[in-house]
C-alpha cells in the first residue's frame, strides 16, 4: 500500500516537473526578450514616490 501511494506521489511530481518544462520552453521559444524574470514582485519594492527615493523593505 505505501509502496504504492510513493509512486502515485512521483507520477504526480514527473508530471508536474514535465508541465513546467513544457511551459518555459515554450515561453523562451515564443519570445523576443534578451532576459526573462521570473518572481513574484511586490508593489511595495518596486514603486517609490520620487525618483531617487530608497525602496521600502
Amino acid at each position: 500500500m505505501k509502496r504504492n501511494l510513493n509512486r502515485m506521489k512521483q507520477k504526480s511530481s514527473n508530471q508536474l516537473k514535465d508541465f513546467l518544462h513544457k511551459e518555459t520552453r515554450n515561453i523562451v521559444d515564443n519570445t523576443d526578450a534578451k532576459v526573462i524574470i521570473i518572481g513574484d514582485l511586490s508593489a511595495k519594492l518596486t514603486a517609490s514616490s520620487e525618483k531617487g527615493d530608497k525602496k521600502i523593505r
